[in-house]
């Protein structure tokens, strides 16, 4: 903790300690994407495709409210795609295709009506 009482935005102490833990494991180890990720509430553009994340999309990205891009496309995300993702008013890029998402697309997404790209296929289940 002693690295919080720097000037440094708690966003980059977040992402340096998530970059650790990511890239001193394997790239195969399927790393979940950190709940921390939820503290970074300016937040506009989350693209991290192609690293093969694991697990589901954690719920504290709802608290990422300024999201505009969303693109986590090409990992090894599993479970439903989350409701909360139609929240996210001013979300433009909603990319989730070649993940491992099962069940129906919720309906919350027709709620994104500035959206000008959206990739849901090749989801396996």
């Amino acid at each position: 903790m002693a690295e919080l009482t720097s000037s440094r935005p708690l966003g980059y102490w977040i992402w340096r300690r998530f970059l650790r833990r990511r890239y001193t494991s394997s790239r195969r180890s399927r790393c979940p994407i950190p709940g921390e990720i939820g503290h970074l509430h300016r937040l506009k553009d989350l693209s991290v495709g192609n690293n093969s994340f694991g697990g589901a999309i954690p719920v504290e990205i709802r608290n990422c409210t300024s999201l505009q891009v969303l693109d986590l496309e090409g990992n090894r995300l599993t479970g439903e795609v989350p409701g909360f993702l139609g929240e996210f008013r001013g979300l433009r890029v909603l990319s989730l295709g070649n993940n491992l998402f099962s069940g129906l697309v919720p309906a919350s997404i027709s709620n994104l009506t500035g959206l000008e790209f959206l990739n849901l296929g090749s989801n396996i289940h």
